[in-house]
């Protein structure tokens, strides 16, 4: 995206670009550990007497069944919060550095 592409964006734009890519972010990093395990499964099964999964081998913080709650929305006012704070933070760097 050009930088006049993202000045011209709404906060509204932003928060579901963002969401996006915070989505694909978290799918790659899963999916890297996903791969690990199995791979870490694979490798120590022929060492064990018992069967493995890679579940019970490397628990992960999203195998409790920990969602997001679909269709949750951030509401106009906490919207505007947020962008405050962003802004506030923005100034503060600004200031140093």
């Amino acid at each position: 995206m050009c930088l006049d592409d993202f000045k011209e964006l709404t906060p509204d734009e932003f928060g579901h670009i963002f969401n996006s890519y915070k989505e694909a972010e978290e799918a790659g990093y899963k999916s890297d550990w996903e791969r690990m395990r199995l791979l870490a499964t694979i490798t120590a099964q022929p060492h064990s007497k018992k069967r493995l999964t890679p579940e019970a081998l490397i628990p992960l913080p999203w195998d409790k069944g920990k969602t997001q709650k679909a269709g949750e929305f951030v509401t106009a006012e906490e919207s505007r919060r947020r962008f405050l704070q962003l802004v506030e933070r923005n100034k503060e760097r600004s200031k140093n550095g």
